[in-house]
């Protein structure tokens, strides 16, 4: 995979193209090529860095083994492609746009610590390979375990707040914008509260005028899709996944 052929969204699209009437699913696409091509002009003006040269690292290469080997037979929760597509998508994202190894490398695994086995991955063996920074980049990016949701998010603004450290709010950033465009697609319901929490999280993050634009832009578009299955009354679940086709059927 290269930046190039990512496919944004896609496999999302795919999931609710057979569970919402056709016209409706249009104006949802539409929203996301408009997500695209906003993420595309931004990568144009400021990803020029070549991804080629991270993936043939060895570095890297020996961190996406283990970050695979941990993550195991895991899938994402809608699209039920492996789990490592996701982190790996964002080390070449982070890479292109800031020519970082390091902060690519800790966000292959930046979910290892908060939803991989134990008997996954060695602590040690991991930190090695990742050195201080990328593993200390890796720690400020794992969600505080054992405490609830709300507690989980203070923590982490409070990370934020401590450490102005660029690949950590970058890192969050880009992992924050794949995750609110996959899960406002396939599930609005929950889509609206993590859209909420993100904005929350927002001013915490340390981003360039042109980034902060990109973000915005992409919660604009998100807050319309979610508009559309909202005031159409489709929340994805199975329930009302059927009512709506009935009542279309039934009037």
């Amino acid at each position: 995979m290269t930046l190039t052929n990512i496919t944004w969204w896609s496999d999302e699209l795919k999931v609710i193209q057979s569970k919402v009437p056709h016209f409706l699913y249009q104006e949802i696409e539409f929203h996301v090529n408009a997500i695209r091509e906003h993420i595309q002009k931004h990568n144009q003006a400021y990803a020029s860095y070549d991804v080629t040269q991270l993936v043939s690292s060895s570095v890297f290469i020996s961190v996406y083994e283990k970050a695979q080997y941990a993550h195991g037979l895991q899938r994402r929760k809608f699209t039920d492609k492996p789990y490592i597509e996701h982190p790996y998508k964002l080390a070449l994202w982070y890479y292109a746009l800031y020519g970082d190894d390091i902060g690519a490398c800790a966000l292959l695994c930046h979910d290892v610590l908060e939803d991989c086995p134990l008997d996954r991955y060695n602590v040690v063996e991991l930190a090695n390979v990742l050195g201080d920074a990328g593993y200390n980049t890796v720690l400020l990016l794992t969600d505080v375990s054992g405490v609830t949701r709300k507690q989980k998010k203070n923590a982490l603004y409070q990370r934020l707040l401590d450490y102005k450290i660029p690949r950590f709010h970058k890192g969050k950033w880009l992992d924050s914008i794949d995750n609110m465009v996959g899960i406002t697609l396939c599930d609005p319901v929950f889509g609206m509260k993590y859209l909420e929490e993100k904005k929350e999280l927002f001013p915490y993050l340390d981003l360039t005028p042109e980034e902060q634009l990109l973000w915005h832009t992409i919660v604009i578009h998100l807050e319309k899709i979610l508009d559309i299955y909202f005031s159409n009354d489709i929340t994805l679940s199975h329930d009302a996944h059927l009512s709506f086709f009935e009542r279309l059927t039934h009037g």
